[in-house]
Formats: structure tokens, C-alpha cells, sequence
């Protein structure tokens, strides 16, 4: 048998609870979940996956809608790491019927943070504004989560 080599510490957060999303008029993101992640060598590996439920409601009357969602990973105290748009543009439904619509939207990245020590990895996401949404009543996110792995540095 002998000794096990430690590798790979694993962090993660999650949550099922409704959150609306406001609508939006400065176009910034809101953050949605969070996690700490410890590294305890210089140019550890850390890699990072997330997964956000979104929901929208249209109007009932229009016979379209437009809607937009940018969700992004960010390290605190550095700044995006990676994003990804979700858009429908004058997407038909049928008139006369509220509709919600769902997304399940992945973000993966592997960030080097540098020198040993506590950083925090946040899930972020932004509504669209102006010409950027349409007949949309309301937004949400819903189960949502974020995970981390610690890798050893490359050799």
C-alpha cells in the first residue's frame, strides 16, 4: 500500500435558492455565488467549473422577445477570467401566453493565481438592457454552482 500522495484539494460552493435579477440599467454584474480556494505553492493550477440555472419570464401579449445574459468567472483583486453571452433576438413564442424560458450555462477555466495564499472566485452575470432585451417580465437564477481543484505546479 505505502503513502498516498496528497493531491488535489477540492473546494466548492452551491446553492438552489432563487435569486431575481434586477433589471439592469448600468449594465453591471451581479454577483451570484462564490468560493475560497487555498493554494500552498507558488504557480499551483487551479481549475475552476460552474454551472448557472437562469429563468425568464416573457410578457404574454408580444409575439416576441429578446434577451440577453453574460455570465463570467472573476478572481477578486484581478478581474474577468472568462465569460460567455447567451443571446435570443426576437425569438418568437406564441401570443397571448406567459412563457418561461430556461438556460443552463457552463463556465470552466484553469487560472495559475501565483504565489501561495486565499483567493476568491466569484460567479457573475448581467441582464441585458435596452436594445438588449424585450418583453421580459422578470429574471432569475436558480441552482447555481461553482468548484475549484488544486493542481500541482506545471513541471
Amino acid at each position: 500500500m505505502g503513502n498516498r500522495p496528497v493531491c488535489c484539494p477540492y473546494f466548492f460552493n452551491q446553492i438552489a435558492e432563487f435569486m431575481e435579477i434586477p433589471e439592469n440599467p448600468g449594465f453591471t454584474f451581479l454577483d451570484i455565488l462564490q468560493v475560497d480556494v487555498t493554494t500552498t505553492l507558488p504557480g499551483q493550477r487551479v481549475r475552476l467549473g460552474a454551472m448557472v440555472e437562469a429563468a425568464f419570464a416573457t410578457e404574454s401579449q408580444p409575439a416576441t422577445y429578446t434577451c440577453r445574459l453574460t455570465f463570467r468567472l472573476v478572481r477578486s483583486g484581478f478581474g474577468t477570467l472568462t465569460e460567455a453571452d447567451w443571446h435570443l433576438v426576437d425569438f418568437p413564442k406564441p401570443p397571448g401566453i406567459t412563457t418561461v424560458f430556461r438556460n443552463l450555462q457552463n463556465l470552466t477555466w484553469t487560472d495559475v493565481p501565483g504565489p501561495p495564499g486565499t483567493y476568491t472566485y466569484i460567479l457573475q452575470v448581467r441582464r441585458g438592457t435596452g436594445i438588449f432585451e424585450g418583453n421580459i417580465e422578470d429574471i432569475n437564477v436558480r441552482a447555481r454552482h461553482l468548484d475549484a481543484i488544486v493542481f500541482p505546479p506545471q513541471p
